[in-house]
């Protein structure tokens, strides 16, 4: 998916400020399971990278921040309110399903108003809004989320404009734990 210059200068913006976060709450003690030097090397790869539309560099930069939340699948993608569809910029998440999602599912997620609502800045934890034991229920989770082993979702809005918001997502299997107090704070 082809990203415009505009488009691309708000991701770089709004994703250096993470990054800025990131540092400081890992100098706050949060994070703390990432070394100086992993930190250092995030930082520094993420800012020589945040002027650039290179795919193959921002996939880098993703995977990245991806393994330092233990993420499986997930991405950096645009969502546009009026057309309710997403289109991903780099990430893990296979085109098939990312098609049946903006096709099908996206429709019967049972977060998908709080998704809807979010602006720049909010965050969105799937169990926050859909506790686990009814979430395993769903269909989106049986037949679509459980085939990519999707079960804990972050999802954080970096920034929009008047015709998309572009957002950043993790996901862990079932087998591991939520996003935790450390992993929201960003």
């Amino acid at each position: 998916v082809g990203v415009s210059e505009t488009l691309s200068d708000e991701l770089s913006i709004s994703l250096r400020t993470v990054f800025v976060l990131t540092e400081v709450e890992y100098k706050r003690g949060f994070m703390r399971s990432l070394t100086d030097e992993k930190v250092l090397n995030l930082i520094s790869s993420f800012y020589a990278m945040s002027e650039s539309t290179s795919q193959a560099g921002w996939t880098d930069i993703f995977s990245s921040v991806s393994k330092c939340f233990s993420s499986g699948t997930g991405s950096l993608s645009f969502f546009s309110p009026s057309d309710k569809h997403f289109d991903m910029f780099v990430g893990t998440i296979e085109p098939q399903f990312l098609d049946e999602y903006n096709s099908y599912y996206h429709a019967v997620s049972p977060v998908r108003n709080q998704l809807l609502k979010l602006n720049a800045g909010g965050r969105l934890n799937r169990a926050e809004h859909c506790p686990d034991s009814v979430f395993e229920k769903t269909e989106i989770y049986q037949k679509h989320f459980k085939r990519q082993d999707v079960f804990h979702y972050e999802h954080r809005v970096l920034f929009q404009d008047k015709d998309k918001k572009a957002g950043i997502s993790f996901s862990r299997p079932k087998k591991m734990s939520n996003f935790g107090t450390s992993d929201q704070r960003l």
